[in-house]
């Protein structure tokens, strides 16, 4: 999933992460390269922003099939905003494509539940992108 224009830009010394809002209640992350704390924490503040404005549960698109490597408090600063803010993220959907990324996608979807849907398919992720999308617009 690419990163559309208007979206916000969250770079790290060897990665980035990206976040827009392409519907009403939608916001979609695209991460590359190796994520660090700083970066991950503008990034959700941003989503928090946006949660601020708008009522009603969000449902997340997270692309993470081109994380090449995080620190162990961006898994776990991920994980706190999750808890911290389950009733606001209605679903999130991940892609997860790396056997690292898609055990961290695991861990989180056995000690959070089925609001988080992970797959490995690109294909099938983009399919849901553009249901999820589709949906709020």
């Amino acid at each position: 999933m690419r990163p559309a224009s208007d979206a916000k830009g969250f770079h790290c010394a060897k990665g980035e992460v990206h976040v827009w809002f392409p519907a009403r209640n939608v916001f979609c992350a695209s991460t590359r390269g190796a994520i660090d704390v700083k970066s991950l924490e503008a990034a959700l503040a941003s989503v928090d922003t946006q949660f601020d404005k708008t009522p009603g549960p969000f449902d997340a698109l997270l692309d993470l099939s081109e994380v090449s490597d995080y620190q162990w408090d961006v898994r776990m600063g991920l994980f706190n905003w999750l808890v911290a803010r389950r009733g606001r993220v209605g679903r999130l959907h991940v892609l997860a494509t790396t056997p690292t990324i898609r055990l961290a996608a695991g861990v989180f979807k056995l000690a959070l539940g089925d609001y988080i849907q992970v797959t490995s398919d690109p294909s099938a992720f983009d399919g849901v992108v553009k249901s999820v999308i589709g949906q709020k617009r």
